[in-house]
């Protein structure tokens, strides 16, 4: 599993620099967003172009750096098709889904429907032309999920705290490794060491910013 920072989340330097300091890629939607990751020195292919619209010119930046982007439409499909061949380049994107989930209402305001065979049709059209590569799917459903479930209670010293508890499969870190001496160097470095060598399989992160009861309670959300 790879994260992908939304950058419409929050896009101010600082915070977006924690998050690639982590390991994650940047998750873009419009142009404005894509010209600040890059200047913050993501590369190229760990960028996500997602978004309802994209112009030409969003196009051929995105494709000239390897950049993963995302197709809303028909336009778009063939507006990547045109500049893909411009450029002479055969880009790797995806096409985003929208279907029906059951429990939620149905979500079709971007992106091409899956039951009615738009999806399917879409990426006829896209293997057909030969001129785009279609590496993956983006589905979204967050909008109408209300269940309550990820969060908790606790009661803290007199004081209620609600906190986020992922279930496991879902917490994009994996790891966290925390010195309890964050003043002695050797240890410091031998965490940075382990750290490196589990992110070779699982999603690690490294944290000495609290006090260690603080860390492990920060942990336990993600």
């Amino acid at each position: 599993m790879q994260l992908a920072w939304s950058y419409k989340t929050n896009y101010l330097d600082a915070v977006c620099r924690i998050f690639h300091q982590e390991g994650s890629w940047a998750e873009v939607v419009s142009e404005m967003e894509f010209d600040r990751a890059r200047h913050l020195g993501v590369p190229g292919n760990q960028i996500l172009f997602n978004g309802p619209y994209k112009p030409e010119g969003a196009l051929e930046k995105a494709f000239k750096v390897g950049a993963r982007v995302h197709l809303d439409n028909f336009d778009e499909l063939l507006r990547a098709e045109r500049v893909a061949q411009q450029l002479g380049l055969k880009p790797k994107v995806a096409i985003r889904l929208n279907m029906a989930v059951r429990g939620t209402p149905p979500w079709s305001r971007f992106g091409f429907n899956l039951e009615s065979g738009q999806a399917l049709e879409a990426v006829k059209r896209l293997r057909a032309g030969g001129k785009l590569e279609l590496f993956g799917l983006h589905c979204h459903i967050g909008t109408f999920v209300q269940e309550v479930d990820a969060y908790r209670e606790e009661d803290v010293r007199g004081e209620l705290r609600v906190s986020l508890a992922l279930h496991p499969d879902l917490a994009p870190y994996k790891v966290a490794v925390l010195p309890l001496l964050k003043k002695r160097p050797e240890i410091v470095e031998l965490c940075h060491r382990i750290k490196d060598d589990l992110r070779r399989d699982v999603m690690a992160v490294y944290d000495d910013t609290a006090a260690i009861g603080k860390l492990y309670r920060r942990q336990d959300e993600i």
